[in-house]
């Protein structure tokens, strides 16, 4: 597991801090792998990234929406990234994750397919997606950088928690 403090300890950092102190702004991403795609989550909105919980099905619910989960008793809604980003069907390995996030007091685990690292990354390195860009991991996304021959879409939570299929079943 990622403990929530090892994830959020940029103040140790010397990168983040001399940069700080030079006044370049940087963001702090977990990437996870979701299908065969590089995704971005700003650690500032996770909660904690865990093995598959238990967790109980809800009637009529659409695929995506794998169902609920004891997250510290609280109940979170569990959805499947695969699903989401448009998958014909979910796989569970030993390496699928929930990253908890949250945006606006609103908490959901997001199933992936495992993380890769977490990146510190200058703002500026963040570059616009093209309009002609088509999907809904772009619509979700707010920008792309490169990490080697990769292409890594940065997730807007704002926007992933304003699509139908989350507004729905909130």
């Amino acid at each position: 597991n990622i403990s929530v403090r090892w994830l959020r300890m940029s103040d140790q950092n010397k990168n983040v801090q001399n940069a700080q102190e030079k006044h370049i702004n940087y963001v702090r991403l977990l990437v996870v792998n979701v299908q065969d795609e590089l995704v971005a989550i700003p650690v500032k909105n996770v909660i904690e990234v865990d093995i598959m919980p238990e967790y109980t099905k809800i009637p009529n619910m659409p695929k995506v929406i794998l169902g609920v989960c004891n997250l510290r008793g609280d109940v979170v809604s569990l959805i499947d990234g695969r699903m989401f980003f448009g998958a014909k069907e979910s796989r569970f390995t030993e390496s699928t994750r929930v990253v908890f996030v949250t945006n606006n007091k609103i908490v959901t685990g997001l199933i992936v397919d495992g993380y890769s690292e977490i990146v510190d990354l200058k703002e500026e390195k963040i570059m616009p997606i093209g309009s002609e860009s088509k999907g809904l991991i772009n619509e979700v996304s707010y920008g792309i950088f490169s990490k080697g021959s990769s292409i890594v879409r940065v997730l807007s939570l704002e926007k992933f928690f304003r699509t139908n299929i989350i507004l729905q079943y909130q």
